[in-house]
């Protein structure tokens, strides 16, 4: 395990990663100092959403019950405000990232770059408009929408419209696509399936006019192009059959929800699936042709050299009684790993040294989110579990809770001082910028060998030294060019590479 006083220092090859994808991704209350005993970023509202809901979460009515006892509304906000602070609601949408999403009116638009917003072409924001997003804090985000333009597929005028901000947005999260399906055998040599695979009876995650989110099932049109079309979710498939939703949970789309995403939830991350439109057919972006049309678009409206980001999505987990999908050749025993990802060694070793063991059977989830409560025993398990002396000062940490332990001892390490006073927000999601500083604290908080070159990593932020050692240590190139995203929320994947690099990058 690492010596908190010595970092090592062996040549470690160039990592662009840290940001799911070489295309760019998606304030803080300081100290005089500006990073040593800062807190790791400022207080959040405790309605703010947790960690993503996982697909088997969602499968399962009672472990979404669990998360908001008694509160079956759909609402994602519990107030909204376009020119102030609004506050996330705290049912099951409270997991759920649609930072995203522009909420200020009826005329949604959706992120797909940090510039780039899409939207239904009969019903869309006008240029010289405003759209406003809010960040995990509840704090707004304007942005004037610049121009738009109509999107031609196979040379017809579709009802998808995509527009260019006046300028990037890096404090929310845009959303990464399915990539492109078919129906043929290479599908099933590279192990995706075709469309009937990954969408027979899937869960959507729909969002309307009045900032709700909600559950419909997929049906498949096979075809030679296949087609997905969506009705309420009554039941989805779950592990060994169909499994009954809560009713409150699902509604219907109608016409006035235009332009409104929905969502395919894939290892916790939302795959934009299409915006709505009263016929809808979808996902529209999952198309070669599709994806072109909207990537000329994009790059004709200018706003940065941004394309879509695609995702080789698997179909929901459908087993039968006692089958075991678990793929035994490979070494960590998930099959949402897959060795041909850069990630791979570094979450193999992460199951070799015992500081994961996963997020159920067979799955790591490495598009889902952290929280600190998982931050907190990944860095514990990592130091070899030591036992604290002492204890810690929250009261949202109660000895029950598996993360206890770790939290003491962090505190004692000099790791962290929590949220604000008596909170340490253990539900809350964890941030690059955080993370940055968590793993900084963790290595004795060394000097920057040089300064880092993003942009959005200004003097004045706590996480700048720490983002600046990580760089220059470890050759993080960021989520794009001149891009950290320090905001954006960190990715199990990510988090176990981080700690792989600073553990010296060991041989699992």
């Amino acid at each position: 395990m690492l010596n908190r006083l010595r970092l090592p220092l062996a040549g470690i090859a160039l990592i662009a990663l840290l940001g799911g994808g070489a295309i760019p991704v998606g304030a803080s209350t300081l100290n005089p100092d500006g990073v040593s005993g800062s807190p790791e970023a400022a207080a959040t509202p405790a309605s703010q959403p947790t960690s993503p809901l996982h697909p088997r979460d969602l499968h399962n009515d009672a472990v979404i019950a669990q998360r908001s006892p008694g509160d079956d509304t759909n609402n994602v906000f519990s107030s909204y405000s376009p020119s102030g602070a609004s506050s996330w609601a705290t049912n099951w949408t409270a997991g759920l990232d649609l930072t995203g999403v522009g909420w200020n009116s009826n005329q949604a638009g959706t992120l797909i770059s940090p510039q780039h917003v899409v939207m239904a072409d009969h019903y869309p924001v006008g240029v010289g408009g405003t759209i406003v997003f809010t960040d995990h804090d509840g704090n707004p985000h304007s942005r004037t929408l610049t121009g738009s333009q109509t999107v031609r597929i196979s040379g017809y005028d579709s009802d998808i419209r995509v527009g260019v901000l006046n300028q990037p947005i890096f404090d929310v999260s845009y959303y990464r696509v399915m990539a492109p399906h078919t129906q043929d055998d290479a599908d099933q040599v590279n192990g995706f399936g075709s469309y009937e695979q990954l969408m027979s009876n899937a869960l959507i995650i729909s969002t309307n006019h009045a900032r709700e989110a909600f559950l419909l099932r997929s049906s498949v049109t096979p075809g030679t192009s296949t087609k997905v079309s969506h009705s309420r979710a009554n039941t989805v498939r779950g592990t060994g059959g169909l499994v009954d939703l809560n009713p409150a949970w699902t509604r219907s789309l109608i016409s006035g929800d235009s332009g409104h995403p929905s969502f395919f939830p894939h290892d916790g991350e939302l795959l934009l699936m299409g915006t709505h439109y009263t016929t809808e057919k979808f996902p529209y972006v999952a198309s070669p042709e599709g994806q072109a049309s909207i990537n000329a678009t994009m790059a004709a409206l200018g706003g940065g050299p941004y394309q879509l980001e695609t995702v080789e999505a698997r179909p929901h987990v459908q087993l039968a009684p006692g089958e075991t999908p678990c793929d035994s050749s490979f070494l960590h025993g998930f099959t949402d790993v897959l060795p041909s990802k850069s990630h791979a060694g570094a979450i193999t070793w992460l199951v070799a040294a015992g500081i994961t063991s996963g997020t159920g059977r067979c799955s790591f989830s490495p598009g889902a989110s952290v929280t600190r409560g998982q931050m907190a025993t990944f860095l514990w398990r990592n130091a070899g579990g030591p036992e604290p002396t002492g204890t810690h000062n929250f009261d949202d940490v109660t000895p029950d809770r598996y993360y206890n332990t770790a939290v003491t001892w962090l505190v004692e390490s000099g790791i962290t001082k929590g949220t604000k006073l008596g909170k340490f927000s253990p539900n809350d999601q964890v941030s690059r910028g955080q993370m940055a500083t968590f793993l900084w604290r963790y290595a004795g908080e060394p000097a920057a060998t040089r300064p880092h070159n993003f942009d959005d990593v200004t003097p004045d932020r706590y996480y700048d030294t720490p983002v600046a050692w990580l760089a220059g240590q470890f050759f993080i190139s960021g989520t794009g060019p001149g891009t950290y995203s320090p905001n954006r929320s960190i990715t199990r994947n990510e988090t176990a590479v981080l700690l792989w690099l600073v553990e010296g990058h060991p041989t699992p």
